[in-house]
């Protein structure tokens, strides 16, 4: 094994949120920042990536697309509940950019690649790699 993939996980089946254990890593930047300092550069290490904001950090925004600027428009996702209702979730811009710094506390710290999951909007890809860059 010499490639990582540094990930916080889901949490256990049954739980809502995610908690870490007594004395163990709180997020993905622990466990890169363990391999570096224990393992050096042996290990190549991917980290995720959240184009449209990580799953914790999207809301429901009151006001539909209207109260979004144009970059929380391009990653909102518009759904209906179950009454029928619009609803309009997006991770907003001011996580967007709290996320952005921790995905480069990442790559700072050791991290060489950053993997995302599946997303069905290429332009949202794009905005995410230039932000990136």
């Amino acid at each position: 094994i010499c490639n990582l993939v540094a990930l916080r996980g889901d949490p256990p089946r049954g739980q809502d949120k995610w908690e870490a254990t007594e004395g163990g890593f709180t997020c993905a930047l622990d466990l890169v920042n363990y391999v570096r300092a224990n393992h050096g550069d042996y290990f190549s290490i991917a980290v995720a990536g959240y184009p449209e904001g990580h799953p914790d950090a999207i809301e429901e925004v009151e006001g539909g697309l209207a109260a979004l600027t144009e970059p929380e428009k391009r990653r909102a996702r518009v759904a209906k509940n179950e009454s029928g209702v619009e609803v309009v979730t997006v991770c907003r811009d001011v996580n967007f950019e709290k996320e952005m710094k921790y995905l480069k506390e990442k790559i700072d710290a050791g991290s060489q690649c950053v993997i995302t999951q599946m997303f069905l909007d290429a332009e949202v890809y794009l905005d995410f790699v230039k932000i990136c860059r």
